[in-house]
């Protein structure tokens, strides 16, 4: 199961990555 976690762990990283991303964006119009 080492393989799904390493896949977990990149999928939420890519999305706290966007989610930041997005956020900053919002706050500068």
């Amino acid at each position: 199961m080492t393989v799904t976690r390493n896949v977990w762990e990149t999928a939420l990283s890519f999305i706290a990555r966007k989610l930041c991303s997005y956020r900053r964006r919002s706050r500068n119009p």
